[in-house]
């Protein structure tokens, strides 16, 4: 028998729940605040938010200060100034380490500090994390941490383009968002959905992904609408209207992406203006209007290149298939040759095994414990 898990089955369930109670290391000030939070970024105001973060701070306890390097970490996630996250996220870990923070606590962290690795393409470390989350918030009533996690592990396998280890994962996420009546959560898993199921219709032809991308996009676009969340909606609407390409609904697919540029926030640009650019150029194109098409993969890629390397590598295939239509040869193999040396440093087999053998270990772990709990019971 294991000694640590011996020692561990004879605390009492009394004295775990009250220290589990005492180590939630919430910030009562950032839960008064968190309402407002939620809206300013939903309507896209991040700078907003950001005063309120910088109020939640000036309490001075640890607690607080823990909460406002989280959300501060996840404010240059948006701003793409990864430069300034890591000091966040280690000044929280020692915080959480030096005032004995309980599982819930941990499990914001790992999922804050996954989405960091996310935005150094670096797969491995953030489903790293991501598990890590998802074990610690199994262990509490914190199912919005599971939730986070299963969304955050689908994004992981979308790079990977193992849609059915997304969709397994965004069905489970979906399950609990709708058990918590989180609006917020559900319209963007949905969205995620719709944009997995027409990546798989890509892959497939099969018309049946492409009827439940368009059930899942436009439900999360009615919730985004009631929930009057900005940025879920512009999602939506990108993948209405690549739908609507695939479906050749050309007129509505140009609204729909017209309707995402209209709305995108400030704070959000290149992101955004990246995917609308990329799905306009993409529209031109199934309508052989080349010339447009250029236009707005070129804008794509000037935004990307603001951004992230991963949307830098789709949005210089764009610009090669164009370019290359247009029987533009020199700049067709330039951007061919910077996409692929981009590719292949972002890119390895031995990053996607790691990530596929992190899930396999995280998976045997889970099975062992509930072996070990029954034995128990």
């Amino acid at each position: 028998m294991n000694p640590v898990f011996f020692a561990t089955a004879l605390l009492s369930i009394v004295s775990i729940n009250a220290l589990m109670a005492q180590n939630d290391c919430e910030c009562a000030e950032e839960v008064r605040r968190r309402p407002r939070i939620i809206v300013l970024f939903n309507a896209g105001k991040v700078e907003d938010a950001v005063l309120e973060f910088t109020q939640i701070q000036r309490t001075g306890s640890p607690e607080c200060r823990i909460a406002y390097c989280n959300a501060m970490a996840q404010v240059y996630f948006n701003k793409n100034e990864s430069n300034r996250i890591r000091p966040l996220l280690e000044e929280e870990r020692r915080l959480l380490d030096s005032i004995h923070c309980g599982n819930r606590a941990y499990a914001r962290h790992f999922n804050t500090y996954g989405n960091f690795y996310l935005t150094q393409n670096n797969y491995p470390k953030a489903a790293d994390n991501f598990l890590a989350a998802l074990r610690k918030s199994e262990g509490t009533d914190y199912v919005f941490g599971q939730q986070r996690a299963l969304t955050s592990l689908s994004i992981v396998f979308a790079q990977l383009e193992q849609f059915d280890k997304v969709l397994f994962y965004l069905k489970r996420a979906e399950k609990i968002a709708r058990e918590m009546k989180n609006q917020d959560e559900l319209g963007s898993i949905l969205v995620r959905t719709g944009a997995s199921y027409l990546s798989v219709y890509e892959k497939t032809n099969k018309k049946t992904f492409l009827d439940s991308a368009l059930t899942a996009s436009s439900s999360g676009l009615n919730l985004a609408i009631s929930v009057k969340s900005t940025h879920i909606r512009v999602d939506a609407l990108i993948g209405l209207a690549n739908h609507a390409r695939l479906t050749r609904q050309f007129v509505q697919g140009l609204s729909y992406a017209d309707s995402a540029l209209l709305l995108t926030p400030a704070d959000l640009g290149y992101k955004y203006r990246y995917e609308v650019f990329r799905t306009k150029s993409q529209l031109y194109q199934a309508q052989r209007n080349y010339g447009s098409a250029a236009i707005f993969a070129d804008s794509a890629l000037k935004a990307a290149e603001k951004f992230n390397p991963q949307m830098q590598v789709n949005a210089l295939a764009q610009v090669y298939e164009i370019q290359k239509q247009l029987r533009h040869f020199p700049p067709a193999l330039a951007a061919y040759e910077r996409m692929s040396v981009l590719r292949d440093s972002l890119s390895s087999i031995d990053k996607f095994n790691a990530i596929n053998e992190l899930e396999q270990q995280y998976n045997r772990v889970k099975n062992e414990k509930s072996i070990k709990d029954k034995l128990w019971s």
